[in-house]
């Protein structure tokens, strides 16, 4: 940068001086030759006292001088001032003289030369052929014009100094203008450059730029949307890594899993308890049933698909099927566990009731299961947990929704955004993937899970779509 200025500053003052020198040499050449030619074209005797005003006028010394006859040399010039204004510099050399007035004779346009006295002032001067001479004398008269050098000196230097602290002015203000936008460029792609490395490092953070809308920031939003998809697929292929080793895992398991889960359950049909156990070993085959559909799922559970046998249920079995198989459960971790019936909104078509069938019903219990055993366990003991049934209508479709309450803490704030995808848990010995096994049967059914916190309540809302009855 700065050799920059450096060589801008020198361009301008060689400009700017040969500029003030031409401009200065012509101003002078003008001022002598349109004087000049005044004093030759005048019709009245040019006296002393009349180039005394000339020179208070023009500024210029004039003299009229009687040269030798027209063969002389400038060396054997001799001269003799006829008339002068006052203040003619008496020490300017004959030779000089001499020259100015052999070129003025043989040349028609005037002759422009710089002469030095004898005390080392220099002069910029001319002469004019007086043609008005009369005609019986033997020598030729001249006018002869001088300037002081220091006078177009002086010119020269008004004329270069203003350009001159001009350009430097502009240079240095182009230079420190420069120099600003640089650095602030510079700082800006130096933090863009930080944070590509930390994207290169693994850390996919959003940084909102600082500074104008211009390339540098449509820059950082580039980089910024690649952040996001780097870490969108890695979390990808991190997924799909779990996903394939809990197959893996599970593939193997699941087999000798619903081999003894067949085995137990057929000992329980085949054995003959007491009248008081009929209920308990009823409750435990339906989990078995349960648990055994639950393999099927988890091993296509990265498919989106299910072979599990499933079967119509009313609404009124589904419930009453969830309260049978986690109210022994809420009793042993001492939660209080309330269930409502069907109940409507006040747009909701009546034509559902408790009574209504809804396909998938083995699968909407294990669902709904998996939810309350997640509320039992976040209300803790002494906890409540109410599970309420009702009608929606929305938008002219008909929807029916599980609501499960309870008043527990609620999910963790590292876990809020992604609980619903497969093997997200922060349980120590959570696998991660009831929530998404419950989503991908509401799926199924055109419908969703939602969340919400309110208050101490934490709400999960299982929601499927009704097919109204013929």
């Amino acid at each position: 940068m700065l050799l920059a200025v450096s060589v801008t500053a020198l361009g301008v003052t060689f400009l700017s001086k040969w500029f003030a020198d031409r401009s200065a040499q012509r101003a002078t050449i003008e001022r002598l030759t349109s004087t000049g030619k005044l004093c030759v074209n005048a019709t009245y005797p040019l006296t002393s006292s009349v180039l005394n005003q000339i020179q208070e006028l023009s500024n210029l010394k004039l003299a009229i001088i009687a040269g030798a006859g027209p063969q002389s040399s400038a060396t054997a010039f001799a001269t003799r001032v006829e008339s002068t204004s006052i203040d003619f510099p008496t020490a300017v050399r004959q030779e000089a003289i001499g020259r100015l007035c052999l070129r003025a004779r043989s040349s028609i346009e005037p002759f422009y030369d710089t002469i030095v006295t004898e005390t080392r002032s220099a002069w910029n001067a001319t002469a004019f052929r007086l043609t008005s001479s009369p005609s019986n004398l033997s020598y030729d008269r001249y006018l002869i014009l001088l300037e002081s050098a220091d006078n177009s000196n002086r010119a020269t230097i008004q004329a270069f100094v203003l350009p001159l602290l001009t350009g430097l002015c502009s240079s240095i203000a182009v230079a420190l203008v420069a120099t600003f936008v640089a650095s602030r460029i510079g700082r800006r792609i130096e933090r863009l450059e930080k944070h590509v490395q930390r994207i290169a490092d693994g850390s996919f953070e959003t940084i909102i730029p600082a500074g104008p809308m211009d390339a540098i920031h449509s820059l950082y939003v580039s980089v910024n949307s690649m952040s996001q998809q780097l870490l969108r697929s890695n979390s990808k292929i991190a997924q799909n890594e779990r996903s394939r080793l809990i197959n893996l895992i599970a593939s193997g398991l699941a087999h000798e899993l619903r081999n003894r889960l067949t085995g137990a359950r057929l000992a329980i049909q085949t054995c003959d308890p007491e009248p008081k156990m009929q209920e308990a070993l009823g409750i435990a085959q339906k989990q078995m049933l349960l648990a055994e559909e639950t393999i099927q799922r988890l091993l296509t559970l990265k498919g989106g698909t299910t072979n599990a046998t499933t079967s119509p249920m009313t609404i009124s079995q589904i419930v009453a099927a969830v309260q049978e198989l986690t109210q022994p459960i809420a009793e042993h971790q001492r939660v209080t566990f309330s269930v409502e019936s069907l109940t409507s909104d006040a747009q909701a078509t009546p034509a559902f009731h408790n009574d209504t069938p809804v396909k998938d019903g083995n699968a909407l219990v294990g669902a709904l299961i998996n939810l309350v055993l997640n509320a039992f366990e976040a209300a803790g003991p002494a906890g409540i947990v109410e599970l309420r049934t009702r009608s929606v209508q929305d938008q002219d479709v008909s929807f029916l929704e599980w609501s499960i309450r309870d008043n527990g803490p609620g999910p963790s704030a590292e876990i809020e955004k992604s609980m619903f995808e497969p093997f997200a848990t922060t349980k120590r010995e959570g696998v991660g993937i009831g929530l998404a096994m419950s989503e991908q049967i509401a799926q199924r059914q055109s419908g969703n899970i939602r969340w919400s916190r309110d208050g101490k309540w934490t709400e999960f809302v299982l929601r499927i779509r009704l097919e109204h009855p013929e």
